[in-house]
């Protein structure tokens, strides 16, 4: 989703010095009716770090070391608050992510909100798991970390995965032969869900490498969810229910690129989408 940002330094919040407006395009916005209570990204990163967001001692106008002086409100007047959750802050470079909960996004009309920073007062963390509402069963950002960001708390357990910085979005990790993160799988069920995974590879192997695999019974490797290559070329492949080799081969990841990969699947059907493409 693109947004568009525009630094405004008129009315404000009591504390509050700056403001920014935040445009999210309407023609980003897929589906038929306006999305609700979507999480929208707000990254400041790399290319895109911004002074402004460097924290006062650096130059910049945050006046908190963590960027909790770094808020977010649907109105001009700064009166009604958007939950948001911090991601990523580095006060010295004015890089900055955080996941802003958008009541309604539409796809018909540009939606605003409003970014306020700048406000010495502010010492406490204004992050909140309300950002993922109750269809999110799970979050992770995987900064050297396996905390789950939801109010699930199904924090992840890692084996022999690295820290990777930078990596898209903020960091992530880096995974070996036999590296993996191992997350907990109450909620997960054959009958539906969604996961959706920023994936990454240097090389290929003739072995499995595998982006996500979920068995019920490690030993008899039933009840799968798995998205996997195998061949040594990219060659992405499915495995579902007690189906190993469900699909073979129906994408080519290339090295070096970044692949958003989702499989969501009911009690029938099973897709795989890449890049937001039906594979």
């Amino acid at each position: 989703i693109l947004l568009l940002f525009m630094l405004d330094l008129s009315a404000q919040p009591p504390g509050y010095g700056y403001k920014r407006l935040i445009t999210v395009d309407a023609t980003q916005v897929m589906g038929g009716s306006p999305l609700s209570n979507f999480p929208v990204m707000v990254r400041f990163m790399g290319a895109t770090a911004d002074p402004d967001l460097q924290t006062s001692i650096n130059g910049g106008h945050v006046e908190n070391a963590n960027g909790y002086d770094i808020i977010f409100t649907s109105d001009e007047a700064g009166t009604v608050l958007l939950d948001h959750q911090i991601e990523y802050y580095d006060g010295a470079a004015g890089e900055y992510v955080a996941w802003v909960r958008i009541p309604s996004l539409s796809h018909l009309t540009d939606t605003d909100f409003y970014m306020w920073y700048g406000n010495c007062a502010v010492s406490t963390d204004p992050s909140t798991t309300s950002v993922w509402n109750a269809n999110y069963d799970a979050v992770y950002f995987l900064h050297d970390d396996f905390l789950d960001a939801t109010s699930n708390n199904r924090d992840g357990t890692n084996n022999g995965s690295t820290d990777l910085s930078p990596a898209l979005i903020g960091d992530g990790q880096r995974f070996g032969v036999n590296d993996y993160v191992q997350i907990p799988s109450s909620s997960i069920s054959l009958t539906q869900g969604t996961v959706s995974i920023w994936a990454y590879a240097a090389s290929f192997s003739g072995t499995e490498q595998y982006i996500y695999g979920h068995t019920s019974n490690p030993s008899g490797f039933s009840d799968r969810l798995q998205i996997y290559t195998d061949d040594g070329a990219g060659g992405l492949d499915l495995g579902f229910g007690n189906n190993h080799n469900l699909e073979q081969g129906f994408y080519t990841l290339n090295t070096g690129e970044w692949y958003y990969i989702t499989l969501t699947w009911d009690a029938s059907d099973v897709f795989v989408y890449v890049n937001g493409n039906l594979e």
